[in-house]
């Protein structure tokens, strides 16, 4: 995640998949809204599905949830 002070963008933190696989494609598709952030993992295999997706979802300020 990056953080914009003025006109300087800098590194704040680095997202990463705890399980991750080679294929998963963890962080193809990202969203951010109101302290909230959703992380998209496609290529994911879940018992025993192939390809079914993932999506992590962490919360970034102290927002409450939707």
């Amino acid at each position: 995640m990056f953080e914009r002070t003025g006109g300087l963008w800098s590194q704040r933190t680095k997202l990463t998949a705890s399980a991750a696989a080679s294929g998963d494609e963890f962080g193809t598709s990202v969203s951010q809204d109101e302290g909230w952030i959703a992380i998209g993992a496609p290529g994911e295999d879940n018992e025993g599905l192939s390809l079914s997706g993932s999506v992590v979802v962490l919360q970034t300020g102290p927002e409450s949830p939707p």
